[in-house]
């Protein structure tokens, strides 16, 4: 289980509320320590290391040049030649897109494997993509003269099944669509009494929490996916019910502090801005006028916001003016 962080504003210093001193505070403190949270689940290191002293290729299989591009364009800010079209460079790295990476236990998965002249990226979701990015940006070894990235095997993944442990647990409503009568059943299988049920019904690719107010707010779209299978607000309600009967804690969990390309497309604003935000907290008002948690999960502090200290005040903030804890996990 993931470690995590709870806010619930209260007294106050200064004018602010004590808890929302406390939770910047660990918020700030927690991005300090960024680079040595993003360790892969499995990492079976090798004695090689992919120079970055010379020119270096990053392509992409199947057309997709989104990823190579980025990754391209971040060498070029750390001042390594490289470029994300073909060329002759004699150091490689490419993303290759795959139904599954061995060993990975959960369908969200990616795999560095890093050699002396070559970088393969293998992925299964845009989401791993980016954390794959991610990765090999906090892997660089800047000490070095040559820098480089380490050598060896690194997967990281995230289950998108029912998984738990330590008495919490995460049950995934947001892959893919499930009837009410299977998410009951999960929430029963892995809660109880005195256990906490972490209920995803947003990711970062799929929003499947029916918002009256992000309907109220844009009539003529939403973030809802295409196949229409949201959760809702009568079906909030039932699970919601079905938890108090087994004296199960509900958290609602929303991965709202990263971004959402879904969100986004709706309504031409990102998380991050102040319209995003906004709309952020009118969603997590209907969750509780539905649901009545005493937590809300917020998910992973993502890179983009740790870089935006608006996001980082802002929901530094929110537990309180909406009465809930927040719950951030690292």
């Amino acid at each position: 289980m993931s470690s995590k962080r709870t806010f619930s504003p209260s007294l106050s210093v200064w004018g602010l509320p004590l808890r929302a001193v406390l939770c910047l505070t660990l918020l700030l403190a927690g991005l300090e320590q960024a680079g040595a949270e993003a360790q892969p689940r499995h990492s079976v290191p090798s004695r090689a290391r992919f120079l970055l002293d010379k020119e270096v290729s990053v392509l992409s299989e199947a057309g997709n040049r989104a990823y190579s591009n980025e990754l391209a364009q971040w060498l070029r800010s750390e001042q390594v030649a490289a470029s994300s079209g073909y060329s002759r460079a004699s150091r490689q790295i490419v993303f290759r897109a795959v139904s599954k990476i061995q060993g990975a236990a959960g369908d969200d998965a990616f795999q560095v494997v890093i050699k002396s002249k070559t970088v393969q990226v293998y992925y299964t979701s845009d989401a791993a993509a980016k954390r794959a990015i991610q990765f090999l940006q906090q892997s660089i070894n800047r000490k070095a003269s040559p820098r480089y990235f380490p050598g060896g095997t690194f997967s990281d993944w995230r289950a998108k099944a029912i998984s738990g442990q330590d008495g919490e647990s995460f049950v995934d409503g947001a892959t893919a669509y499930r009837s009410v009568a299977e998410l009951s059943s999960a929430l029963k299988q892995r809660g109880g009494r005195g256990r906490e049920v972490y209920l995803t019904l947003v990711s970062p690719t799929a929003w499947r929490f029916q918002s009256p107010a992000l309907e109220i707010a844009n009539p003529n779209d939403t973030p809802y996916p295409a196949d229409r299978g949201i959760y809702t607000v009568e079906q909030q309600r039932q699970l919601a019910a079905t938890c108090k009967a087994d004296l199960t804690t509900l958290i609602p969990t929303f991965e709202l502090l990263t971004p959402n390309p879904a969100f986004e497309a709706a309504f031409g604003h990102r998380l991050f801005s102040v319209e995003g935000m906004r709309l952020v907290r009118a969603t997590l008002e209907d969750c509780i006028r539905t649901m009545h948690p005493a937590k809300i999960c917020l998910g992973t502090l993502s890179p983009e916001a740790e870089k935006d200290p608006r996001y980082v005040d802002f929901v530094s903030s929110l537990g309180g003016l909406l009465g809930v804890e927040l719950v951030i996990l690292k």
